[in-house]
């Protein structure tokens, strides 16, 4: 691997300053900023989620969006967050589908189904 990845910005002659102030402000607004932009939510003292605006739930195919995202922004905190909330709230344990991933839960960790996802799984994978 060499580490070094494409810049659609650079390409376009954006400087390497202004593609990191892009994004550090995406990060701040989607993990940070206010009720109406925001789409990371903490939740207890060690746990958050991703919330799937448009239908006021957690998915598995958002959860695993926003582990990448602090994955490849070295979020080490948020992504350990978003983690333990979709092990324990997700990752099913009995059952039928024991070990995988509910697709859809509401914010108080009730699932709306308890049925898995094949994006969200191969996305956590």
């Amino acid at each position: 691997m060499t580490k070094v990845y494409r810049s659609v910005f650079k390409e376009y002659g954006y400087s390497d300053q202004a593609v990191q102030a892009k994004i550090d402000e995406a990060w701040k607004a989607l993990f940070y900023g206010d009720d109406d932009t925001r789409i990371y939510f903490e939740s207890g003292p060690d746990e958050a989620y991703i919330m799937d605006i448009a239908h006021g739930d957690i998915r598995s195919e958002g959860m695993s969006y926003g582990m990448m995202m602090c994955v490849e922004l070295d979020k080490k905190a948020e992504f350990d967050r978003l983690w333990k909330w979709s092990k324990s709230h997700m990752q099913q344990g009995e059952g039928l589908n024991k070990g995988y991933f509910a697709w859809s839960l509401k914010p108080n960790g009730k699932p709306n189904d308890t049925g898995p996802a094949p994006d969200g799984e191969e996305y956590f994978a």
